[in-house]
């Protein structure tokens, strides 16, 4: 089986797909989190530290891990020698990492798409145009891709062949928040949103 070992960490797979019986060592009892803390400090060379343990599938621990102040899930092998890391994919395709990481709140689960709707038609936000159906576009004003997306729909909502509810938010740059805000305390925020969208700095991806 390959093993590939970096300075930071030793990682045995970082995709696993499990038919059943991961293999044939006999078990062992499942170790306290002091013993996985020691495992683990071993096997990272003092990279990663166990914060809570958990039964896993097929005689495997898991691990909430932090690494580099970032949290995530591992699986510990029964004698202690290997950490998997990654996507562990069990029966019928369940990715078991994910799984474990949405029980622990480490990640949000994905949204309803009923209620992905509902938040969408609450959320603050303003509408260009008048006629055709209504498209909802959550934007970060300083988002390139978003910016392209302005520049291709405009031509539809002026046309009058789409109406679309803008949604700023905030998740790429510090300023981003700010100019969020500024857009929707706006007197027009369309217009606004134009201004943005005609100083948008490509290359510095940022907004205008």
């Amino acid at each position: 089986m390959p093993r590939t070992r970096t300075a930071a960490l030793s990682v045995l797979l970082s995709s696993l797909v499990l038919t059943g019986v991961l293999w044939s060592t006999p078990a062992s009892a499942t170790p306290t989190l002091k013993q996985a803390r020691e495992h683990i400090a071993r096997i990272s060379h003092g990279h990663a530290r166990a914060e809570k343990i958990f039964p896993g599938p097929v005689g495997l621990t898991g691990v909430v891990l932090e690494i580099q102040g970032r949290k995530m899930v591992g699986w510990l092998t029964a004698d202690g020698q290997y950490l998997l890391l990654g996507s562990l994919i069990g029966p019928g395709g369940t990715n078991e990492t994910r799984a474990a990481m949405e029980h622990l709140g480490l990640i949000s689960k994905p949204m309803p798409v009923a209620k992905f709707a509902l938040s969408s038609v609450q959320a603050d936000g303003f509408t260009v145009g008048r006629k055709g159906p209504l498209l909802t576009a959550f934007i970060d004003p300083n988002c390139i891709y978003c910016h392209k997306f302005y520049a291709e729909v405009m031509p539809l909502v002026k046309a009058g062949r789409v109406r679309v509810r803008f949604i700023p938010v905030a998740f790429l740059k510090p300023s981003s928040a700010g100019k969020s805000a500024a857009l929707l305390a706006a007197k027009d925020p369309a217009a606004a949103m134009a201004k943005n969208e005609k100083d948008f700095d490509t290359t510095r991806e940022e907004g205008g």
